[in-house]
């Protein structure tokens, strides 16, 4: 099923009616072929009308997914590694998908492959924009880590060396750089009062621009900057030939920090855009950055063009609401973390390894929509991998396929397209009340915990 469902009925309908009387030949007077053709034509508006809120649907509920590889920098002999953890990884990662949800994109990473150190001092000590030798042999190492991780984005995390660089003090010019077409993002380490900063690179990697033209020490030089310019907010724009709904900008450093939102020169009012990732001010609150939807619009554009050039972006097109259910505590902090769901506790006990009488309960992902699909039926796995879109995520859990002492059932439900497996009685009847689909029992399990079983988590993203 489709989250579009709806839409995708009514547009069969028309187009089978339209078909229908294209079919149709009898003997007509003229007043009839008159009133055929009146009713034709009003088909095909209304056929019209549904594609486009068919395709809206599909616009609205379409979303891309884009893995990264981060590698944490290190001196040759191992020394001076950059203080970034797969933590604070995944932080940077939380608030990315805050910030460029406008844009249906979500960032992820595997914890087990995508998170490594390597031995580079040259690499180690990037500063950008030197000119010098070493950072520009640096690049190409840079570029030879992206060459590595062509189908993910290479995030590339290194000391640099010291030195001060207002506002965000002493990462030292180029504290974090990328952009397009470049192939990696450089980050510096990891400062929690500026978890905001992978977004911003990422936000260059996909094609945006500042906010700001000029970055000005205090606020008395902008003036006089601004008096040069001749009062002119439109010297200021920096991003204009791409983004068209952000206004004019000026970094000023002594306000960098809040709380004002303006200064005005020449009787022209200046914003101070701290909501935006792409200016260099602090926002006001903590996650407190996004784009706009003209930057929203550009970041789909050149995703796209990384996809043509071998990026791989996964999109799932009238993406579900999902249920996820998962024994790891690491995949369930992941996927909290990182990939936008909400713990909904422990769901039932079940066994992670195979125990007498148990089968496996085979879990399954659809790329097209997103939902996760749990079964214990190799015929019903096979179909679903075979005919209906789904992907092998290979086994869950073990879990009894008959009811055996001391279990109790676990419900399946489709609400929509997300599958949804419950052991409340009243939970389901809720679901079905409000057009859940019941589809009778997954399997028998444990309400509480039995020797040799382990927590199943519940996890849920709306779509």
């Amino acid at each position: 099923m489709s989250v579009c469902e709806n839409e995708e009925q009514e547009v069969n309908q028309l187009r089978a009616l339209i078909a229908a009387m294209a079919d149709v030949t009898p003997d007509e007077t003229p007043s009839e072929r008159a009133d055929a053709k009146l009713k034709l034509a009003q088909l095909e508006h209304q056929l019209a009308s549904a594609q486009s809120a068919l395709d809206n649907c599909r616009r609205v509920h379409t979303w891309y997914e884009v893995r990264l590889h981060v590698v944490r920098m290190a001196n040759d002999d191992g020394s001076n590694p950059t203080a970034v953890t797969l933590a604070n990884a995944e932080e940077w990662i939380r608030v990315a998908n805050l910030v460029f949800a406008p844009a249906r994109l979500r960032v992820l990473l595997d914890p087990a492959t995508d998170f490594e150190t390597r031995n580079n001092t040259r690499l180690n000590q990037l500063v950008e924009g030197t000119g010098l030798k070493d950072d520009d042999d640096a690049i190409n190492d840079a570029n030879g880590i992206g060459d590595q991780f062509p189908n993910r984005i290479a995030v590339i995390c290194r000391t640099s060396r010291p030195l001060s660089a207002p506002p965000f003090g002493n990462c030292g010019p180029g504290c974090g750089f990328s952009g397009f077409p470049g192939k990696y993002v450089i980050m510096p380490a990891f400062d929690p009062n500026l978890a905001w900063l992978f977004a911003h690179e990422l936000g260059h990697y996909l094609g945006l621009p500042h906010t700001f033209r000029f970055v000005i020490d205090t606020t008395r030089d902008a003036g006089i900057v601004f008096d040069i310019l001749g009062d002119s907010l439109q010297a200021l724009e920096n991003d204009a030939s791409v983004v068209n709904d952000t206004p004019p900008e000026m970094i000023i450093n002594d306000q960098s920090a809040g709380p004002n939102t303006s200064v005005s020169f020449g009787g022209q009012t200046i914003s101070f855009l701290r909501n935006n990732v792409m200016s260099y001010y602090r926002p006001l609150t903590l996650n407190g950055k996004t784009i706009t939807q003209g930057q929203a619009a550009r970041v789909m554009a050149v995703l796209q063009q990384r996809r043509s050039a071998g990026l791989d972006v996964a999109v799932l097109v009238g993406l579900c609401s999902d249920h996820f259910y998962t024994t790891s505590v690491a995949e369930r902090d992941n996927a909290v973390t990182n990939v936008g769901y909400t713990n909904e506790g422990i769901a039932c006990y079940v066994f992670d390894l195979q125990a007498p009488g148990t089968k496996p309960l085979f879990r399954l992902r659809n790329s097209n929509n997103g939902d996760h699909f749990y079964t214990t039926s190799v015929a019903e796995h096979d179909n679903a991998m075979n005919n209906l879109g789904y992907t092998d995520e290979g086994t869950a859990c073990y879990v009894f396929d008959s009811q055996v002492a001391g279990t109790t059932p676990l419900y399946r439900l489709l609400n929509s397209c997300d599958h949804f497996y419950t052991t409340s009685k009243d939970e389901h009847d809720n679901a079905v009340a409000n057009k859940g689909t019941d589809e009778g029992i997954a399997c028998y399990v444990f309400d509480s915990q039995a020797p040799g079983t382990v927590p199943l988590y519940r996890l849920f993203r709306a779509a």
